[in-house]
């Protein structure tokens, strides 16, 4: 899978590129074992640029609330309003941003619970947002791509 993402983004350099996936699904630990600084993570760019009540909220930090469609929703707006995509620096979300290509790495059910276990994530959580992110997907009218881990 690391592999066809990195020949995809190596084909794609010259375009604005979102790679998209819900929590758990391993987006931070390839942009870290990659060692490649052009790979940018979402999360990371909104915590520069907005209130620290808005990432509490949208990053669900502030309480033990599930993850809802609401949530999801005021991430994309902020996102998408935050943060520009640039040919060769793709972005690394949770949510589908402005782009060229997409690239959703998904993953089964079970797999997303082993994982969410390893990070105390409610499984639930992450079924909600993959789920999200695949009604989303079969709309987009950018070039996209599935990864299936």
């Amino acid at each position: 899978m690391k592999l066809r993402l990195e020949q995809l983004l190596v084909s794609n350099t010259h375009k604005r590129v979102c790679v998209a996936g819900a929590s758990c699904i391993g987006k931070s630990t390839l942009i870290q074992t990659s060692g490649n600084h052009d790979w940018l993570d979402m999360d990371e760019l909104l915590t520069k640029k907005v209130s620290d009540e808005e990432i509490l909220y949208i990053l669900g930090l502030d309480d033990d609330k599930p993850w809802t469609p609401e949530i999801g929703q005021r991430m994309r707006l902020l996102a998408n309003e935050h943060i520009q995509i640039k040919p060769g620096k793709p972005v690394f979300a949770t949510v589908f941003l402005d782009c060229d290509v997409v690239i959703w790495m998904t993953t089964s059910m079970q797999e997303f619970a082993r994982r969410a276990k390893l990070r105390d994530v409610d499984p639930r959580d992450v079924h909600h947002m993959d789920a999200d992110l695949a009604a989303q997907f079969k709309n987009l009218t950018c070039e996209r791509h599935v990864l299936l881990l």
